[in-house]
């Protein structure tokens, strides 16, 4: 992976034009977090012509981060994202940024996630006369968004056992404290005889005296 010299003569011949900038990071375990910061550093940019981000970790979040540039003005051409976790919910973000931009008249989505935007260009330097050229193209192909969805569902459904089994070790512990708080205390029929039994009175002195006479 490589950072290319942003305005070099190199870029410009990869970009098909001289003083075009480009970033080429293909397989550098990229995520969305590293994808969020490159996009912030693309705002407003008129420099940078190519992104190449093949070949890492990239999910809908990283997509819709760099749908938020392709909104807005900017100078890129091409966008390679191939073999990603990016899903049809990140390519229809791109394409709806795409059709938001300015300098886009209209917006194609291919088979297989290739995304291609057309825009109005001059014909030539001495004409005046617009034409509709291809000005954008975003390459989402050969994507496993399922590989990320796996990893989503295995961590719910890890997450919901860890909740449910403390729930039943909560549960538990109540029971046990509730049958030991009801061993240590009398039942209702010990209560019950308990308070209907009186102690038995002893004779008054008078009938004693009675008795003695």
């Amino acid at each position: 992976a490589s950072l290319g010299k942003l305005g070099s003569e190199e870029d410009g011949e990869k970009a098909g034009e001289v003083g075009a900038g480009g970033i080429y990071l293909p397989e550098s375990n990229l995520g969305d977090e590293e994808l969020r910061v490159v996009a912030s550093m693309l705002r407003g940019n008129d420099t940078i012509k190519e992104l190449v981000f093949r070949n890492n970790k990239i999910t809908d979040d990283g997509a819709r981060a760099i749908a938020l540039v392709l909104a807005d003005i900017c100078a890129l051409k091409y966008v390679d994202l191939r073999n990603n976790m990016i899903s049809r919910i990140g390519i229809k973000a791109i394409s709806d940024s795409l059709e938001r931009s300015e300098r886009v008249c209209q917006v194609f989505v291919l088979p297989g996630g290739k995304i291609e935007a057309f825009g109005s260009s001059e014909k030539d330097s001495e004409s005046s006369a617009l034409a509709v050229a291809s000005i954008c193209i975003v390459d989402v192909r050969d994507n496993t968004p399922d590989n990320h969805d796996g990893l989503r569902t295995k961590e719910a459904a890890r997450m919901t056992f860890v909740q449910t089994r403390r729930q039943r070790n909560s549960e538990a512990k109540v029971c046990v404290k509730a049958k030991q708080s009801l061993s240590q205390s009398p039942s209702r029929k010990q209560r019950s005889m308990k308070s209907s039994t009186f102690p038995l009175s002893r004779p008054s002195s008078d009938n004693s005296a009675k008795s003695n006479t």
